[in-house]
C-alpha cells in the first residue's frame, strides 16, 4: 500500500482508503474523533456495501439503535440522507427511509452467539467499533473467540462459493491499545 494517502484534506482518516484496502481484517487504532466511525458507516451508504456494525455489549448496541443517538445522525445532517435505525429480538437495522432498503445490521458480540442463524450472506463487511474496552469497561472473556464465531456466522462458506471473504474491520482509540483481540491475533 504505498504512496496511499489515509487522510482526507480536512485531516480526517480517509476511510474508503482503510475499507478498500486488499486485506480481509483491518485493524485502525487512532486518537477519539479521527472520523473512523463516521467514515466508515458513511463510506459503506455511498457505495452501497452492506454491513454489520457490531459492539461489545448490547446494552451500548440499544443505545447506538435509538434514533436520538444512532451514529447516521450526524450522517444524515452532513449528507441529506435520512437513515433511520430500529432494534428488536437482539439485532438493530438502519434503513434508508427514502429508498426503504435496509443499508446495513448492528449487532452486539456479547450476545450475537445468540442469534448464530442469522443469515449474513448478503453483507459485505463487518465493522467492529470500540473493539477494545476502555479500562473501565466490564470485561468480557474469550472476546477473540467470539468475535470469529460472528464472523463465520456472517461469512459462512463464501470462499467456497467463490466469493471474497467477509471484509472485518476492527475500529478502537487509543486509549488503551492492548486487548483480547489484539494478543489473540499476534498483533499487540
Amino acid at each position: 500500500m504505498a504512496d496511499v494517502n489515509l487522510y482526507l484534506d480536512n485531516n480526517y482518516l480517509d476511510m474508503g482508503a482503510v475499507i478498500t484496502a486488499p486485506f480481509p481484517f483491518i485493524v485502525v487504532i487512532s486518537g477519539r474523533g479521527g472520523g473512523k466511525t463516521y467514515g466508515s458507516l458513511k463510506f459503506c451508504m455511498e457505495t452501497g456495501m452492506k454491513f454489520l456494525y457490531l459492539r461489545r455489549t448490547k446494552t451500548i448496541l440499544e443505545l447506538i439503535t435509538d434514533p436520538r443517538y444512532q451514529p447516521f445522525k450526524r450522517i444524515n445532517a452532513d449528507t441529506g440522507r435520512n437513515i433511520s435505525s430500529s432494534y428488536g429480538k437482539g439485532i438493530g437495522s438502519f434503513k434508508d427511509e427514502d429508498t426503504g432498503e435496509v443499508i446495513g445490521y448492528a449487532a452486539a458480540l456479547s450476545t450475537i452467539s445468540h442469534i448464530r442463524g442469522f443469515d449474513g450472506s448478503d453483507l459485505d463487511i463487518i465493522i467492529f467499533d470500540e473493539f477494545i474496552p476502555e479500562p473501565s469497561d466490564r470485561i468480557m472473556f474469550n472476546q477473540l473467540t467470539a468475535l470469529l464465531n460472528a464472523v463465520e456466522t456472517v461469512g459462512r462458506n463464501r470462499e467456497l462459493e467463490g466469493r471474497p471473504p467477509i471484509k472485518v474491520v476492527l475500529l478502537s482509540n487509543s486509549d488503551l491499545i492492548y486487548g483480547d483481540i489484539i494478543g489473540g491475533l499476534g498483533i499487540g
